[in-house]
């Protein structure tokens, strides 16, 4: 392809300036255009990668791994008996003091847990790429405000079924005065461990697991029967249940409601679980307030 001829204002000051110009301008060399980056399609950096597909997957699997998970944490207190059974055989030259027998229950306790109701439901949501549906974000000021809010709501619903339950219900449903903890030996260490475990590692793995993988896996099931308000009703009775005790599943079961709309309202497990941790350190600290602890 010709260029293009130069101005003829150009030309002219050529000549007066004794120059001479070429008749046509040479034209800079073509460059290819820059090859996109490498996708990464397994790494998912805050949107700014495109992520793989997800793969779909049914109920059926959503209720087996919760099945898995629910038997695994049942194994919490496997290996703290065994312990007990062979400290106290005659025939088994084993002891092993009441301290550190506590203190072998609160490990196993702690390491089952995070297995159960954290890594097995994660291990199957990164096989299908949907691990998103655990996560969390740095707590941001609506974070805060609405797991405040909640936290408020759930004691609220809590003293109401009291002052209710305790008048009208039937004794199956009558709950206690207080919160039902182990028998803490109540020196700073123990407080300090019972601590972590009822208001961090307890609202951790619960919210991983009921929020994160079962109301998320329900909605996102192939299945198309479980829409927003089943998902919602199914899993808050589900968390109320896992507790194993029935004088308190009902205000459990609007605490579960209350942290699942948290969670589809902010699309990840932030606010619910700061609000779940705001409901169980005032429980506990109740508690301690009650046993003359503080």
């Amino acid at each position: 392809m010709s260029s293009p001829e130069p101005p003829g204002k150009v030309r002219l000051a050529g000549r007066m300036a004794g120059q001479r110009l070429p008749q046509r301008l040479s034209q800079p060399p073509l460059k290819a255009p820059p090859l996109p980056p490498p996708v990464l399609p397994a790494i998912r950096l805050d949107g700014l990668m495109t992520p793989a597909p997800q793969r779909p997957f049914g109920l059926l699997w959503v209720v087996l791994v919760t099945v898995a998970a629910l038997f695994a944490g049942l194994l919490i207190l496997l290996p703290g008996g065994v312990v007990e059974v062979l400290s106290n055989d005659d025939a088994v030259a084993f002891y092993v003091s009441p301290e550190w027998l506590e203190r072998i229950d609160f490990a196993t306790a702690i390491v089952w847990y995070a297995a159960a109701f954290v890594g097995l439901p994660l291990f199957f949501l990164h096989r299908r790429r949907s691990q998103d549906l655990i996560r969390w974000r740095r707590p941001q000021r609506a974070d805060i405000v609405w797991a405040a809010a909640a936290a408020g709501v759930s004691w609220g619903a809590l003293l109401l079924y009291h002052l209710i339950a305790g008048e009208l219900a039937p004794d199956i449903l009558r709950p206690d005065p207080i919160v039902r903890f182990p028998v803490l030996q109540l020196s700073n260490e123990w407080l300090a461990f019972y601590a972590f475990l009822t208001i961090v590692a307890a609202p951790l793995g619960e919210e991983a697991f009921f929020r994160g993988f079962l109301l998320g896996g329900l909605r996102r099931a192939r299945s198309g029967a479980w829409g927003r308000r089943i998902a919602l009703l199914v899993v808050a009775a589900l968390f109320a249940a896992a507790h194993f005790y029935v004088p308190v599943m009902i205000p459990l079961a609007v605490s579960g409601l209350l942290f699942g709309l948290l969670f589809i309202r902010t699309g990840n497990l932030t606010a619910p679980t700061l609000a779940h941790c705001g409901h169980n350190a005032v429980g506990f600290i109740v508690a301690l307030w009650i046993w003359g602890v503080i």
